[in-house]
């Protein structure tokens, strides 16, 4: 008959405790295994970017641009054509839809 060494007490013990503990226990207690790596996947570009950024922080390339600290005003959008002109049309106007009136009605009563 064949004795089980130290070793193999060992590795039945932890066999059972993981068994009785639940997967849960055991998988949070594993270290997930790295991606394999793949040749098809391109590199990743976002570090790259991202370093680059950190760089242009550094070198104080953003400190001098306009509307540090606020809004970009969106007035002028030359790509909507027709829309932005009657966006602007109405809105100096002072025009708006039902629907808003009335959510700006409800919300006065409220407050």
């Amino acid at each position: 008959m064949r004795t089980i060494g130290r070793q193999g007490c060992g590795f039945a013990r932890r066999a059972i405790s993981e068994h009785l503990v639940g997967a849960r226990y055991a998988a949070s207690v594993r270290k997930p295994d790295p991606e394999p790596w793949n040749p098809w996947t391109p590199p990743p570009r976002e570090k790259l970017n991202e370093r680059q950024i950190r760089e242009a922080q550094e070198a104080g390339a953003f400190d001098d641009l306009p509307f540090k600290g606020e809004r970009i005003p969106l007035e002028g959008d030359s790509a909507a054509g027709d829309w932005d002109r009657a966006y602007r049309m109405l809105r100096n106007a002072r025009f708006a839809p039902t629907w808003i009136e009335t959510d700006k009605e409800a919300c006065d009563l409220l407050a």
